[in-house]
């Protein structure tokens, strides 16, 4: 029976430490050990494109392999705003539907949204 693993991270468009060691992991349970991978991203950020007025959803700062399943959320998150309690607890809930859609049989969170879903 093949193992079923969910990734909960904000987003892999920040080029940061968690990012890199994160996408390592996902592609080395995908690519060699054959598991199930659902990468789960909760916010978008978009950046608006110079001279052309559209908006372009932000690209993965690491390599993600194409045998990882994908699910964004796509959430507009403002950098620097805080989220508002009401808003933070919608995202969490649309989150936990997810989680219980995929049906895994390891969560593993690098979000406190994803920390909270565990928790209740």
């Amino acid at each position: 029976m093949e193992m079923k693993i969910v990734y909960v991270m904000e987003t892999m468009s920040i080029r940061g430490g968690l990012e890199r060691i994160m996408s390592e992991k996902i592609n080395y349970f995908a690519d060699n050990l054959g598991y199930d991978i659902t990468l789960l991203e909760v916010y978008s950020f978009r950046k608006e494109r110079k001279g052309r007025g559209d908006n372009s959803e932000s690209r993965d700062a690491f390599q993600i392999s194409e045998k990882v399943n994908r699910v964004r959320l796509g959430i507009q998150k403002i950098r620097l705003k805080p989220l508002k309690i009401f808003t933070f607890l919608k995202v969490a809930k649309m989150v936990a539907n997810e989680i219980d859609r995929l049906r895994p049989d390891i969560m593993i969170s690098a979000s406190l949204i994803g920390v909270i879903v565990l928790v209740t």
